[in-house]
């Protein structure tokens, strides 16, 4: 054994021969479980800190988002399974992908039953995400890269070409949205955004990046949505990202950052961007809820949290908010689809940011 080993053993034992001496071995297990003792109510103080802390940024959500009602199914006994995607017109025309039905299922704007495109209508396999134009063109991705189209009635309508895009056969296409000129926004994993006109050509393509062990990598989008001034927000979920570009492409800023806490984003899956306010909505799926973060970017508080109740989640996925500020969050594993309005008081200057 080295020396200076040694001496560290010596000194060690010294130092338990001096506790055992002046501390038998009754107090000190009586110290051990004091301290543990100690932990647990100090933990216990923790939780229920944490719980406030909670509560309170739920009671401020509450001052700015008011629950309106909740889909959860179609006519006939339809309930949904597992809904996934949402997407509303200019028209107000809701569009809800449900994975487990295999089928896309459009509402009006009073929540009434308009059409069911299933495999009847030729939508074959699961459906990942919808969106519609306003030619009232339905656009319904199942992952690859063969978009199915169809007529607001649900009949087939052939497929959405690709033109001049590189590798379109093997994009796996996450989401999928449309701006109020027809560009079509394709959030395609680590192929980027791919970004085409309303007839289908091919204008840009945005690829954010990472640094990983000191490499750069290429982000992993899976959403996107259209916000304040046709900027573009792409979310990452394998980073919990946002990216924030302009309609040209040019990058302005990211925000988020991965974890389980106030502030932090824990596999996000949904983004709603506000055209009025600037306000993006980010569904935070592990942690039942979603964030709602200024236009800089700042944090500004959660919403939700795990439960069954009106204003509660069970791993949320999707988030849509249409122009008149009524925010659709696609509440997955309670098979509803929840509607809230909101209010642009958030962006006022004596609301402060959080973390």
């Amino acid at each position: 054994m080295p020396v200076i080993q040694k001496r560290m053993v010596h000194k060690m034992n010294r130092f338990f021969h001096i506790i055992n001496k002046k501390y038998p071995l009754s107090l000190m297990l009586k110290a051990i479980f004091k301290a543990q003792t100690t932990g647990v109510i100090m933990a216990t103080l923790f939780l229920l800190a944490s719980s406030s802390y909670v509560y309170a940024q739920r009671e401020h959500g509450k001052e700015q988002i008011k629950y309106l009602t909740s889909i959860t199914g179609y006519e006939g006994g339809i309930q949904f399974e597992r809904p996934n995607d949402i997407f509303v017109d200019s028209y107000g025309d809701i569009f809800i992908t449900d994975f487990y039905k295999e089928a896309v299922f459009i509402f009006d704007k009073d929540y009434l039953p308009v059409a069911k495109i299933d495999k009847a209508n030729g939508l074959s396999g699961r459906p990942i995400s919808v969106a519609s134009n306003e030619d009232g063109t339905i656009f319904v991705s199942r992952g690859s890269g063969h978009i199915l189209k169809f007529n607001i009635r649900g009949d087939a309508a052939g497929e959405l070409k690709l033109s001049g895009v590189e590798g379109s056969e093997s994009l796996i296409v996450k989401d999928i949205n449309i701006d109020k000129d027809g560009n079509i926004y394709l959030a395609c994993g680590t192929a980027g955004l791919v970004v085409l006109d309303k007839k289908a050509s091919h204008i840009q393509t945005i690829q954010p990046e990472e640094t990983k062990r000191d490499q750069q990598v290429k982000s992993n989008i899976s959403r996107v949505s259209i916000g304040k001034d046709n900027k573009i927000y792409l979310l990452s979920e394998a980073f919990a990202r946002i990216y924030v570009y302009d309609q040209q492409g040019n990058y302005i800023t990211r925000f988020g950052s991965p974890g389980g806490t106030a502030g932090k984003l824990s596999r996000p899956q949904g983004i709603a961007a506000d055209k009025n306010t600037g306000l993006a909505y980010v569904i935070d799926y592990m942690r039942h809820c979603f964030a709602v973060y200024n236009e800089e970017g700042k944090y500004l508080f959660d919403y939700g949290g795990q439960g069954t109740s009106p204003g509660w989640f069970n791993y949320p996925k999707g988030i849509f908010l249409n122009s008149d500020g009524i925010l659709f969050v696609v509440d997955s594993f309670n098979k509803r689809i929840q509607v809230f309005k909101t209010s642009s008081s958030l962006n006022s200057p004596k609301i402060k940011g959080g973390v």
